[in-house]
């Protein structure tokens, strides 16, 4: 019994750094997923900008150097190594070299909003937020609307 009681401390000092290890690694991952998180709305929010831009001076009729030099912008935030990305970099190329029509530009706004909302969903699942939490947050939004 004496014994016991001597190893208690030790077991209890043992136990706290245990569980202090453990907080420690959540709170890195926490802070690790802050920053990737901010960082990333911050990219978003420059891509958007930039998708407006691009808009904008396509249906101003821009001059195709004008449409180069956003696309050029665009094309240091985006990878094209996916199909998805890809078809979007072939429209925006399209209507650099092409005269605005309401078609290409409906169009192309729509791709700019798949983008937006693939990179949105990403952002979401990288912050931790299931799908699932997703939905029960919109039902739940949807209450006091």
């Amino acid at each position: 019994m004496k014994i016991f009681i001597s190893l208690a401390p030790i077991a209890i000092s043992l136990l706290s750094i245990f569980i202090s290890i453990i907080n420690l690694k959540i709170i890195k991952r926490s802070n690790i997923s802050n920053v990737i998180s901010n960082n990333r709305i911050k990219w978003m929010n420059h891509v958007r900008e930039l998708f407006e831009v691009f808009l904008e001076n396509y249906i101003m009729g821009e001059n195709e150097i004008e449409l180069k030099i956003i696309k050029s912008k665009i094309d240091l935030y985006i990878r094209f190594d996916s199909i998805f990305y890809k078809e979007l970099e072939e429209k925006l190329t399209y209507c650099v070299t092409h005269k605005y029509t309401e078609d290409d530009y409906k169009e192309l706004a729509s791709w700019c909003q798949k983008f937006m909302n693939n990179a949105w969903v990403r952002i979401k699942r990288e912050a931790g937020i299931s799908e699932r939490e997703e939905k029960e947050i919109e039902q739940y939004l949807l209450k006091y609307k």
